[in-house]
Protein backbone atom coordinates (compact mmCIF):
# COMPACT_ATOMS: atom_id res chain seq x y z
CA UNK A 1 0.00 0.00 0.00
CA UNK A 2 0.77 3.26 -0.99
CA UNK A 3 1.57 5.97 2.25
CA UNK A 4 -0.75 8.53 2.92
CA UNK A 5 1.37 11.44 1.62
CA UNK A 6 1.80 9.56 -1.48
CA UNK A 7 -1.49 9.28 -2.47
CA UNK A 8 -2.09 12.83 -1.43
CA UNK A 9 0.47 13.68 -3.40
CA UNK A 10 -0.96 12.12 -6.80
CA UNK A 11 -4.21 13.11 -5.60
CA UNK A 12 -3.36 16.87 -6.33
CA UNK A 13 -2.50 15.70 -9.91
CA UNK A 14 -5.74 14.17 -10.49
CA UNK A 15 -9.59 15.04 -10.59
CA UNK A 16 -12.38 13.12 -10.89
CA UNK A 17 -14.51 12.59 -14.23
CA UNK A 18 -17.24 10.36 -15.41
CA UNK A 19 -16.11 10.12 -18.92
CA UNK A 20 -12.96 8.86 -18.12
CA UNK A 21 -13.08 4.98 -18.22
CA UNK A 22 -11.09 4.61 -15.07
CA UNK A 23 -13.24 7.47 -13.58
CA UNK A 24 -10.35 9.86 -13.22
CA UNK A 25 -8.16 12.45 -15.62
CA UNK A 26 -5.32 14.09 -15.22
CA UNK A 27 -6.17 17.73 -13.85
CA UNK A 28 -2.25 19.10 -14.66
CA UNK A 29 0.67 18.25 -16.75
CA UNK A 30 3.20 16.52 -15.40
CA UNK A 31 6.26 14.43 -17.78
CA UNK A 32 3.97 11.76 -19.51
CA UNK A 33 0.76 13.12 -18.44
CA UNK A 34 -1.31 15.64 -19.66
CA UNK A 35 -3.80 17.72 -18.33
CA UNK A 36 -7.30 16.69 -19.45
CA UNK A 37 -6.69 13.41 -20.54
CA UNK A 38 -7.85 10.36 -19.16
CA UNK A 39 -5.97 9.09 -16.25
CA UNK A 40 -4.82 5.15 -16.08
CA UNK A 41 -4.06 1.71 -17.22
CA UNK A 42 -6.44 -1.27 -17.45
CA UNK A 43 -5.52 -4.07 -15.97
CA UNK A 44 -7.66 -5.96 -13.41
CA UNK A 45 -8.14 -2.67 -11.70
CA UNK A 46 -7.19 0.43 -13.58
CA UNK A 47 -3.67 1.94 -12.26
CA UNK A 48 -2.09 5.01 -12.30
CA UNK A 49 1.44 5.65 -12.70
CA UNK A 50 2.61 8.75 -11.28
CA UNK A 51 6.35 9.61 -10.78
CA UNK A 52 6.82 6.07 -11.43
CA UNK A 53 4.90 4.33 -8.65
CA UNK A 54 1.28 2.98 -9.08
CA UNK A 55 -1.84 3.80 -7.47
CA UNK A 56 -4.81 2.10 -7.94
CA UNK A 57 -7.70 4.50 -9.48
CA UNK A 58 -10.18 2.86 -7.17
CA UNK A 59 -8.48 3.70 -3.81
CA UNK A 60 -7.71 7.22 -5.15
CA UNK A 61 -12.00 8.01 -6.13
CA UNK A 62 -12.27 7.03 -2.69
CA UNK A 63 -9.80 9.06 -1.06
CA UNK A 64 -10.97 11.76 -2.80
CA UNK A 65 -14.97 11.59 -2.07
CA UNK A 66 -14.40 10.27 1.68
CA UNK A 67 -10.74 10.59 2.89
CA UNK A 68 -8.41 8.12 4.00
CA UNK A 69 -8.88 4.59 4.26
CA UNK A 70 -8.90 3.27 7.27
CA UNK A 71 -5.95 0.69 8.28
CA UNK A 72 -7.05 -2.94 7.75
CA UNK A 73 -10.30 -1.82 5.35
CA UNK A 74 -9.93 -2.38 1.66
CA UNK A 75 -12.38 -0.80 -0.80
CA UNK A 76 -14.79 -3.34 -2.52
CA UNK A 77 -16.55 -2.83 -6.36
CA UNK A 78 -19.87 -3.38 -5.51
CA UNK A 79 -20.63 -4.79 -9.07
CA UNK A 80 -17.70 -7.15 -8.81
CA UNK A 81 -16.46 -5.39 -11.86
CA UNK A 82 -12.42 -4.40 -10.44
CA UNK A 83 -12.70 -1.99 -13.16
CA UNK A 84 -15.88 -0.29 -13.12
CA UNK A 85 -14.58 2.75 -11.07
CA UNK A 86 -18.68 4.84 -10.65
CA UNK A 87 -18.58 6.54 -7.25
CA UNK A 88 -21.94 4.74 -6.24
CA UNK A 89 -20.25 1.12 -7.39
CA UNK A 90 -17.32 1.59 -4.19
CA UNK A 91 -17.43 0.84 -1.06
CA UNK A 92 -15.46 0.42 2.07
CA UNK A 93 -15.03 -3.25 3.97
CA UNK A 94 -13.05 -5.79 5.43
CA UNK A 95 -10.70 -7.85 3.25
CA UNK A 96 -12.89 -10.96 4.46
CA UNK A 97 -16.13 -8.99 2.90
CA UNK A 98 -14.07 -8.31 -0.23
CA UNK A 99 -13.84 -11.82 -0.85
CA UNK A 100 -17.30 -12.90 -0.36
CA UNK A 101 -17.99 -10.41 -2.66
CA UNK A 102 -15.87 -12.08 -5.72
CA UNK A 103 -17.57 -13.77 -8.88
CA UNK A 104 -16.75 -17.34 -10.08
CA UNK A 105 -13.08 -18.23 -11.78
CA UNK A 106 -13.19 -18.12 -15.52
CA UNK A 107 -13.35 -20.69 -17.65
CA UNK A 108 -15.12 -23.00 -15.08
CA UNK A 109 -18.52 -24.84 -16.06
CA UNK A 110 -20.05 -24.83 -12.78
CA UNK A 111 -21.48 -21.33 -10.52
CA UNK A 112 -19.03 -20.13 -8.39
CA UNK A 113 -18.57 -22.47 -4.40
CA UNK A 114 -19.69 -25.82 -6.63
CA UNK A 115 -17.26 -28.65 -7.23
CA UNK A 116 -17.81 -31.89 -8.36
CA UNK A 117 -17.83 -34.65 -5.56
CA UNK A 118 -14.37 -36.83 -6.10
CA UNK A 119 -16.00 -39.93 -5.09
CA UNK A 120 -19.36 -39.78 -5.00
CA UNK A 121 -21.77 -39.15 -7.73
CA UNK A 122 -23.24 -35.55 -7.36
CA UNK A 123 -21.70 -32.35 -6.59
CA UNK A 124 -20.14 -29.88 -2.94
CA UNK A 125 -21.62 -26.93 -2.41
CA UNK A 126 -18.92 -24.58 0.11
CA UNK A 127 -18.56 -21.02 1.09
CA UNK A 128 -16.33 -19.59 3.94
CA UNK A 129 -17.90 -17.52 6.67
CA UNK A 130 -15.60 -16.18 9.68
CA UNK A 131 -12.99 -18.68 8.65
CA UNK A 132 -15.99 -21.79 9.37
CA UNK A 133 -16.44 -23.89 5.97
CA UNK A 134 -20.33 -24.70 5.22
CA UNK A 135 -20.87 -27.38 3.00
CA UNK A 136 -23.54 -29.27 1.69
CA UNK A 137 -23.77 -32.63 -0.71
CA UNK A 138 -26.51 -33.43 -3.36
CA UNK A 139 -26.96 -34.70 -6.93
CA UNK A 140 -29.64 -32.13 -7.51
CA UNK A 141 -27.79 -29.29 -8.64
CA UNK A 142 -30.47 -26.32 -8.99
CA UNK A 143 -31.11 -27.28 -5.10
CA UNK A 144 -27.73 -26.60 -4.23
CA UNK A 145 -27.21 -23.61 -6.20
CA UNK A 146 -30.02 -22.14 -3.86
CA UNK A 147 -29.06 -23.38 -0.88
CA UNK A 148 -25.83 -21.72 -1.66
CA UNK A 149 -27.46 -18.48 -2.85
CA UNK A 150 -29.76 -18.26 0.27
CA UNK A 151 -26.80 -19.39 2.43
CA UNK A 152 -24.54 -16.66 1.05
CA UNK A 153 -27.44 -13.92 1.46
CA UNK A 154 -27.69 -14.72 4.83
CA UNK A 155 -24.72 -14.67 6.75
CA UNK A 156 -22.23 -12.10 4.03
CA UNK A 157 -25.20 -9.74 3.32
CA UNK A 158 -24.61 -7.03 0.93
CA UNK A 159 -21.35 -8.55 0.11
CA UNK A 160 -23.10 -11.94 -1.17
CA UNK A 161 -21.94 -12.83 -4.72
CA UNK A 162 -22.76 -15.59 -6.72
Amino acid sequence: MRTVEESAEVITMLELCSDSPSGLRWAAHARYNIAGKPAGQAHDYWRITYRNKRFLAHRLIWMMLHGEIPDGLVIDHEDGDGLNNAHDNLRIGTQAQNTYNRGAKKGRDLPKGIYKHRTRPGYMARFKYRGKEHARYGVDLPSLIEWLSQSRARLHKEFAHD
